[in-house]
């Protein structure tokens, strides 16, 4: 009898765990960091605070990097690796107050993406989940940390 009472009061908290923890992930979905289509971006642009910017243009289908000199073509593969950053995933999101953005590091921020006329801020990471701020117009975004390193590689990297 005793056993009855306790596996029933054991099958009750587990089913009150198991809904609180499908609330807690319909209520943490995560969204695309942008409504931008890769398939519609046409410039990138790399701003690094140690390095001269990098400018990416679309142009007859194929992306070709634009130097003071010359034009060259870019590599295909890493410019889709950025436009992924369109589409990934916005794991957390909020607003951003200007007087908090030090908090980070999207006060002065090392490293800026602009896709079309979408500028992207990257802030610090989070080193226990490997997540990265970035800001987009008013709001934070937290991310999973897959392009900063890639972004912050010379122009020669980009190269085809």
């Amino acid at each position: 009898m005793i056993f009855n009472k306790l596996n029933i009061g054991l099958i009750i908290i587990l089913a009150i765990l198991g809904g609180s923890v499908f609330l807690f992930e319909a209520n943490n979905s995560s969204e695309t960091l942008t409504s931008l289509n890769p398939k519609n971006i046409v410039q990138i642009k790399i701003e690094s605070t140690d390095k001269k910017p990098i400018i990416i243009l679309k142009e007859n289908s194929r992306w070709r990097i634009v130097k003071q000199e010359i034009s060259t073509y870019a590599n295909e593969e890493i410019i889709n690796k950025i436009l992924a950053l369109s589409q990934t995933d916005s794991i957390r999101s909020f607003p951003a107050i200007s007087a908090e953005l030090f908090k980070y590091q999207l006060d002065n921020p090392k490293l800026i993406l602009s896709l079309n006329n979408l500028e992207i801020k990257f802030g610090h990471i989070q080193p226990l989940n490997n997540q990265r701020y970035l800001q987009i117009d008013d709001t934070i975004h937290l991310i999973k940390d897959d392009f900063y390193r890639l972004l912050l590689n010379d122009q020669e990297y980009f190269i085809e």
